[in-house]
């Protein structure tokens, strides 16, 4: 059997959250990653990590306009990178927004209260699967928001300290139901 290459690499910034810096990072920790994303064909930063890539101090709000302009900021040492934020709070919605060949995307999921320890993981995971399994990259996307809505409703009520991550046997049944209808 050939051996298969891919033709996509993400990289999860992981990084911070909520305007914040996550603790234990060392001081060029942002560097690292910067240097690390001319590697990358896809990158998944949430909102505050985006601002932290492009040198910006992490501002809460966000617009589409904004997060475009960011986005603007990174296609300059690289036009054909796949970009994917997710954690944008707008109102009562947490948007993701994916951007590729100069073209934007939006979709919105109602906003669960609390932190979900894990959710960044789970988002990047599904969008891998889905592109492992040959579907399209605004198609991935588009799993990886709504798989991800999946496991938080699970996690949110069937876990009461959420330190200890997220739940995903409802995530899988979605991903088999959904995967093998394509």
């Amino acid at each position: 059997m050939a051996e298969q290459s891919l033709s996509w690499l993400i990289l999860d910034p992981v990084m911070a959250d909520n305007g914040t810096m996550y603790p234990g990072l060392p001081a060029d920790y942002v560097e690292q990653v910067r240097s690390l994303i001319t590697e990358a064909t896809i990158i998944t930063p949430n909102w505050t990590e985006l601002q932290l890539l492009i040198g910006q101090s992490p501002q809460p709000e966000a617009d589409r306009k904004r997060v475009r302009q960011a986005v603007d900021q990174l296609w300059l040492h690289d036009p054909d990178l796949k970009v994917v934020v997710t954690g944008i709070s707008v109102g009562d919605q947490v948007r993701t927004m994916w951007f590729e060949n100069d073209s934007d995307h939006v979709l919105d999921t109602r906003k669960r209260p609390g932190h979900f320890y894990g959710s960044g993981d789970v988002f990047t995971a599904v969008l891998s699967g889905g592109l492992a399994n040959g579907i399209s990259f605004n198609q991935a996307v588009k799993l990886a928001v709504r798989g991800t809505a999946v496991a938080l409703d699970q996690t949110a009520r069937e876990v009461p300290d959420r330190r200890f991550g997220m739940r995903l046997s409802q995530l899988l049944k979605y991903l088999v139901n959904t995967l093998t209808t394509h």
